[in-house]
């Protein structure tokens, strides 16, 4: 099979954007689905913890659900349900993403960026070892101190508010190797948060409070996400609690 081209990945650059067109690139069948690569997309894959988009497909012979979204090698696989009329190389594409999901998973990909970095101040010895961003809600597997978790939770949750209510930017840059250095010590981070072999790094900058490397989706501001609520804690193990949370 010919070596595919990388997809351009629109949504990094505005994830607010709805619609867009396309050229279908190929069609194959990706874990036992069929599967449409195209030169560009607005929907954001599965990574980072982060759930993928989700919408529609229609072109002039028929149309399809796009159910999940995957990246293989910078390469963009759209996998397809329900599936009507058949595709050709070269089709111009219409997507329609799924608004409601999306924005979902922007305001939950920001609480996340806010509830980390509240841990790691509030908290003094800290590790978090998983992480999950839904549509609706989003989750930590933190290792810590239970004692100290339970104690400080409602602590978390209103710093963590506080600083959804300033309404703080959100900003995002594409930067070489050497400048995202230079912007996260100012945070006081060091070298070990940026992605190794990478030149050119996504950074995501809330305000004053946090920094880091993330290709996710995000709101622009923190006041769209409105609130943040821990909904409970689990444990998982010795001194290893789940906590879910919810952008409210």
């Amino acid at each position: 099979m010919t070596e595919i081209s990388r997809t351009r990945l629109l949504s990094l650059l505005d994830p607010y954007l709805k619609e867009f067109q396309a050229t279908a690139i190929a069609t194959l069948i990706t874990e036992g689905a069929d599967t449409l690569i195209l030169d560009q997309t607005f929907f954001h894959p599965q990574g980072g913890g982060q759930d993928s988009d989700t919408g529609l497909f229609a072109w002039s012979k028929g149309s399809a659900e796009v159910v999940v979204v995957k990246e293989f090698g910078g390469v963009i696989h759209h996998i397809l349900r329900n599936m009507k009329g058949i595709i050709n190389a070269g089709d111009l594409i219409k997507g329609t993403i799924s608004w409601e999901r999306r924005y979902g998973l922007m305001r939950h990909h920001t609480a996340s960026h806010i509830l980390w970095a509240t841990f790691e101040k509030v908290l003094p010895k800290m590790e978090i070892i998983g992480s999950a961003v839904m549509a609706d809600k989003g989750r930590f597997d933190i290792r810590t101190d239970r004692e100290q978790l339970i104690k400080k939770l409602e602590e978390i949750e209103a710093t963590a508010n506080k600083i959804v209510k300033e309404n703080q930017q959100v900003k995002i840059s594409m930067l070489t190797r050497e400048e995202a250095l230079c912007v996260i010590t100012k945070y006081g981070e060091s070298s070990s948060i940026l992605p190794k072999g990478i030149d050119s790094i996504r950074i995501v900058e809330i305000g004053g409070w946090d920094i880091s490397a993330c290709k996710g989706l995000h709101v622009k501001t923190t006041g769209e996400v409105g609130g943040i609520k821990i909904l409970g804690r689990t444990s998982k193990g010795k001194n290893v609690d789940r906590l879910e949370f919810a952008a409210v």
